[in-house]
């Protein structure tokens, strides 16, 4: 799985080709599991099987569009660097 901060990391270093950004789709989303401001964990579970689109960092405790975040790099707050802070 490709996780969120390896793919900012790869974008900003480099310009990826129609080809990596495919490839990266194909290793799947990262789901990690933390807390969001008290809240249990099990919700965001939940919601990775509801959204199949979601992922998430959890270094900057962010969630994004993991498509968006291949396909359409800071385009709108779900591919951004920063994400949809939780």
């Amino acid at each position: 799985m490709a996780s969120v901060d390896s793919i900012i990391s790869l974008l900003a270093t480099d310009s990826l080709s129609y080809e990596k950004k495919i490839e990266l789709k194909q290793t799947g989303r990262d789901q990690p599991m933390f807390s969001f401001a008290g809240k249990r964990q099990c919700r965001l579970l939940d919601q990775y099987s509801k959204l199949t689109w979601l992922t998430a960092c959890l270094i900057g405790k962010s969630l994004f569009c993991f498509p968006c975040l291949i396909f359409k790099p800071s385009t709108t707050a779900w591919s951004s660097q920063t994400g949809v802070m939780t």
